[in-house]
C-alpha cells in the first residue's frame, strides 16, 4: 500500500513538471516573437539583430560542437598510446620520438602518415573527416642508467585531433607508475588466521592484494586468475563506526582473486558482508561506510595483477655506476653518487647534520670497523670517513660538487640475523634543501640490500621535519591508542595527521621533509632497539619493499605496542603484527596504523621499482602547434 501511494504521487509530481516545461516554453516563444514584431515596428534593425543573433548562436554552437569533438578525438589519441604502451613487453627504449604502432586485436587499423610519421586512427570509417594522429617522445634521461629517475620510463604523448575541419592539440607527459604509490601492495595472503580488524589498523591510502596462491596462479603473466588464501576483515555494523579505509580514491582496496576477501560481522567467528540496510521508516544504512569512506565502489575484487619485483640488481648497478675497484670491505663512494657497502652491517645510523638539517649522514658499524659518510645537500660533496681508535675521524674518499643520486647499496644483511634478530637500520632523514620557497634540492634516498638479504629495523626510522598532527575541536593534538581509540597523550597512541594538502612541511613544490625507500628480502622489526630496551613503539617513515616478508619479530613474544607506518607496506606475504582476544581488544604485539605519503605516487624514492605496465599522467597541456 504504501508503494503505490508513493507511485501515485510520484505520477502526479511528473505530470506538474511536464506542464510546467510547457508553461516555460511557451513564456519563451512569446518572448522570441515579441521582439520580431518589434523589429518589425521600428523597420527590421531589431528584428535582424535578433536573426543575425539566433544565426550566430546556431553557427556558434556547431563550432563548439566540432571543437568538442576534435579535443575528443586528441583525448582518445592519448588514451590509446597509454593502452598501447601498457601492452608492451617492455617500455620502448627508443632515444628519439617515433610513431607508435597502435594495432590491436579487433580495433581499427593505424596507418603512418606524414613527416615525420605519426601514427593515424580513423574510428569510424565512414566519416575519414574525423580522426586521431599520435607521436611519441621519449624523456632524455630514459636510457640514462646514471639518472635517479631512469627506472620510470617517462614519455610525451602529442595526440591530434580532427573533426570537421577543427584541429585540437595535445601534449600529455605520462610516466610509468611506482611501486611507492601504493600504501599498502601484498603479493599473498598467506595466513587464514590473519585479519584485518576495524580499530586496530587503519588504511589512509590505496591497498592492493595480488592474492596470489601458493601454486602461483595469476604471478609472472599466469592466464590463471589468482587464488590465494581470501583475505579477513573483520568490521563492526556498529552505526558511526569510523571505517577501516579512511581514503575514498577509487582504488581504496582492491584484490586481485574475484573472491579474495572474507567478510566477518563484529566478530572473527560469524560471517557477514556489509550492506544497505532499509529502515522502518524508509531510510537507509549504509554498513560499507563502516568499512570504507568512500563506500562499496572503493572495494573491488577481481582488478588486475601488480607485478611485484624479484631483485634489486638495478638498484646495485645504480650505486656502484662504473666503479670496479670496490673496497673489500666498507663503504665505496661511486662515480655517479651512488654509495656501495661490501659485507654485512651491523649497525646502520642515519641522521641530519648542517644549519638547516639538510646534510645527510650514515654512519656503517661492521664489526671493529665503524665508517661516517656525510653528504652536503648544498654543496654535493660526499666525504667518507674512518673513526679511529681516539673516536676522531679520518678522510678515506670524497666525491667533490657532484650530487648523490641516492642510492645505498649493503652487499649483505643490515642486523644480526640470528633469533632473535638483533642490530639493524635506525634513525633520522635529513630535510630537503629549500630555497626561496621552493625546493632547490631532493634529499631521497633509497637502501637496498641483494634479494637473499635482510634488513632489520631496530628503532624507529623517522623523517627530521615531520607531518603535523590533527587537532580536536578543543585545539588538543590527536592519537590513537592500541586499542583504537582516541587519546590527547602523545606517549599513549600514535598521532592522526592533517591532509597531506594542507600541510606545507609535505606540499610537494615546497615540503621541507625528504623521502627514504628501503628494498630488501625480509624487512623485521626487532624486539629490541638499538640501546637494548624494548621497541613497544615504533615509528616507519618512508616506504618498505619486502620481497620476502615485512614484520615484527616474534610478535607473539612482545607486549602490546604501536607501530606508526607513515609511507608505504609492501611486502610479498602479509606480515603478522600481533594477536587480538574475542573483545577484539590487542593481547600481544602491535596496533598498526598506516598512515599514506601521497608524495610516494609523483616523487618516489629514487631508482625504486616501477609496476611495469601501469603509466600515469604527470601533466598536459593545449597548444596551438605540433613539436615538428
Amino acid at each position: 500500500m504504501q508503494s503505490n501511494q508513493y507511485n501515485s504521487q510520484r505520477s502526479r509530481r511528473k505530470r506538474t513538471q511536464r506542464g510546467m516545461g510547457l508553461v516555460a516554453t511557451m513564456l519563451v516563444l512569446m518572448g522570441i516573437m515579441a521582439m520580431m514584431l518589434l523589429g518589425i515596428i521600428s523597420g527590421g534593425k531589431t528584428g535582424g539583430s535578433v536573426m543575425d543573433n539566433a544565426n550566430n548562436a546556431v553557427q556558434s554552437s556547431a563550432a563548439r560542437t566540432r571543437s568538442a569533438a576534435s579535443f575528443n578525438m586528441a583525448e582518445a589519441g592519448v588514451q590509446y598510446t597509454m593502452a598501447w604502451l601498457s601492452v608492451q613487453p617492455a617500455p620502448p627504449v627508443n632515444g628519439l620520438s617515433f610513431a607508435p604502432a597502435l594495432n590491436f586485436a579487433g580495433g581499427p587499423g593505424a596507418t603512418l602518415v606524414g613527416n615525420p610519421q605519426r601514427s593515424k586512427i580513423i574510428p569510424d570509417g565512414s566519416d575519414s573527416g574525423t580522426f586521431f594522429t599520435v607521436r611519441v617522445y621519449p624523456d632524455s634521461f630514459n636510457n640514462d642508467v646514471n639518472s635517479a629517475t631512469s627506472i620510470s620510463k617517462k614519455y610525451l604523448i602529442e595526440s591530434v585531433g580532427v573533426s570537421g575541419g577543427t584541429t585540437t592539440i595535445l601534449q600529455v607527459y605520462v610516466r610509468q607508475s611506482s611501486l611507492s604509490k601504493y600504501l599498502v601492495l601484498l603479493n599473498s595472503w598467506n595466513n587464514s588466521g590473519n585479519f584485518w580488524v576495524s580499530g586496530l589498523t587503519t588504511f589512509d591510502g590505496p591497498v592492493h592484494d595480488n592474492n596470489i596462491g601458493a601454486d602461483g596462479h595469476g604471478a609472472d603473466g599466469d592466464p590463471n586468475p589468482p587464488d590465494g588464501q581470501p583475505e579477513n576483515i573483520l568490521w563492526k555494523s556498529a552505526a558511526g563506526t569510523p571505517p577501516m579505509f579512511t581514503y575514498t580514491g577509487d582504488d581504496a582496496y582492491s584484490v586481485s582473486s574475484p573472491t579474495g576477501v572474507s567478510w566477518w560481522k563484529d566478530s572473527f567467528n560469524s560471517a557477514g558482508t556489509p550492506t544497505v540496510i532499509v529502515n522502518n521508516d524508509g531510510s537507509k544504512t549504509d554498513q560499507w561506510l563502516n568499512v570504507a569512506a568512500g563506500g562499496a565502489g572503493t572495494v573491488k575484487s577481481g582488478t588486475p595483477v601488480v607485478d611485484f619485483p624479484k631483485n634489486s640488481t638495478i638498484q646495485k648497478n645504480a650505486a656502484t655506476n662504473t666503479r670496479t675497484s670496490l673496497n673489500s670491505t666498507g663503504a665505496s663512494l661511486c662515480p655517479g653518487g651512488g654509495i656501495y657497502v661490501e659485507g654485512d652491517v651491523d649497525e646502520m645510523v642515519l641522521s641530519a647534520a648542517g644549519a638547516n638539517n639538510t646534510n645527510q649522514v650514515i654512519t656503517l658499524k661492521q664489526g671493529a670497523l665503524t665508517q661516517r659518510i656525510t653528504i652536503d645537500q648544498a654543496t654535493g660533496n660526499t666525504v667518507l670517513e674512518k673513526q679511529k681508535p681516539d673516536l676522531t675521524w679520518t678522510a678515506l674518499e670524497t666525491l667533490p660538487g657532484s650530487k648523490t643520486n641516492g642510492v645505498v647499496y649493503v652487499n649483505g644483511n643490515i642486523g644480526a640475523q640470528g633469533d632473535p634478530k638483533t642490530g639493524g637500520l635506525h634513525g633520522t632523514v635529513a630535510d630537503n634543501v629549500v630555497t626561496g620557497g621552493a625546493i632547490n634540492n631532493y634529499n631521497k634516498w633509497t637502501i637496498a640490500t641483494p634479494q637473499d638479504k635482510n634488513c632489520n629495523l631496530d628503532g624507529s626510522v623517522t623523517y627530521n621535519t615531520g607531518r603535523k598532527i590533527a587537532k580536536d575541536i578543543n585545539g588538543n593534538p590527536i592519537y590513537v591508542d592500541v586499542d583504537g581509540n582516541r587519546t590527547t597523550d602523545p606517549n599513549a597512541g600514535t598521532p592522526t595527521f592533517v591532509p597531506e594538502d594542507q600541510d606545507t612541511n609535505f606540499a610537494g613544490t615546497v615540503g621541507k621533509a625528504g623521502t627514504l625507500g628501503i628494498i630488501s628480502n625480509d624487512v623485521k622489526v626487532t624486539m629490541t632497539d638499538f640501546n637494548g630496551n624494548p621497541l613497544n613503539k615504533f615509528e616507519m617513515d618512508g616506504t618498505v619493499l619486502a620481497s620476502g616478508l615485512y614484520d615484527a619479530d616474534h610478535f607473539d613474544g612482545r607486549p602490546v605496542g604501536l607501530w606508526e607506518n607513515m609511507g608505504g607496506y609492501l611486502s610479498s606475504t602479509v606480515g603478522t603484527f600481533g594477536e587480538f582476544g574475542g573483545d577484539l581488544k590487542l593481547k600481544k604485539g602491535f596496533n598498526t596504523q598506516f598512515n599514506y605519503d601521497a608524495r610516494m605516487r609523483n616523487n618516489p624514492p629514487p631508482f625504486f621499482p616501477t609496476t611495469g605496465h601501469d603509466y600515469t599522467i604527470v601533466s598536459w597541456q593545449q597548444v596551438s602547434q605540433t613539436i615538428e
